[in-house]
């Protein structure tokens, strides 16, 4: 029955977010502290022994400054999680632009006017046909140029919440931010806390 109580009595301690994307992303800044630690005694243990336990004693306490850190990160993120999180992936490529009314009416119109000339001196029945072919080729020309002309270059950056959940945003111009950015969603936009 003790027993039972102590493992209970553990299991309730557990924090709620014990398996997720928040405990994921400190225990990958754990990790990385431990490997950055270890690269400066690393270093320290190369250069001179008389300043060895001065170098130890340095990485010694930066270590200890960023696990305080990422503790606190770990607790700040708790307060929001479902809108916090740290930046994935950021791409960028040109994105085709949308087209309007005016570049498929435009080159309708253009279109019309050019099918209408071809046809000359044709029957009237020809002149139609000529007109309402050169319509719609004009159309689905002024259309395609509409997309050309506004297409743009865009970025896309992908963010794992704390929740779980990813989530992608674009921008028009480079948001600067990088993968491993510790962002929180403003407006639909991840923001760098």
């Amino acid at each position: 029955m003790r027993h039972t109580l102590m493992l209970l009595s553990a299991a309730l301690c557990l924090p709620a977010f014990a398996s997720d994307a928040l405990i994921d992303a400190y225990n990958a800044d754990k990790v990385k502290i431990a490997e950055d630690y270890k690269t400066a005694i690393h270093q320290c243990e190369k250069g001179s022994s008389k300043l060895l336990a001065g170098c130890k004693k340095t990485a010694t306490l930066v270590r200890q400054d960023a696990l305080k850190a990422a503790s606190q990160e770990r607790d700040e993120a708790l307060k929001c999680r479902d809108t916090c999180g740290r930046v994935v992936e950021v791409g960028s490529g040109e994105k085709q632009g949308e087209a309007s009314a005016v570049g498929t009416v435009g080159g309708g119109v253009v279109g019309a006017v050019v099918g209408r000339k071809l046809a000359g001196g044709a029957s009237s029945s020809t002149k139609n046909v000529a007109t309402a072919a050169g319509a719609v080729g004009g159309a689905l020309i002024g259309r395609k140029i509409e997309e050309k002309v506004r297409t743009h270059k865009a970025w896309v950056v992908t963010t794992q919440l704390y929740s779980g959940e990813r989530q992608q945003a674009e921008f028009d111009s480079d948001p600067g931010l990088k993968q491993g950015d510790k962002v929180e969603i403003r407006d639909g936009k991840p923001v760098r806390r």
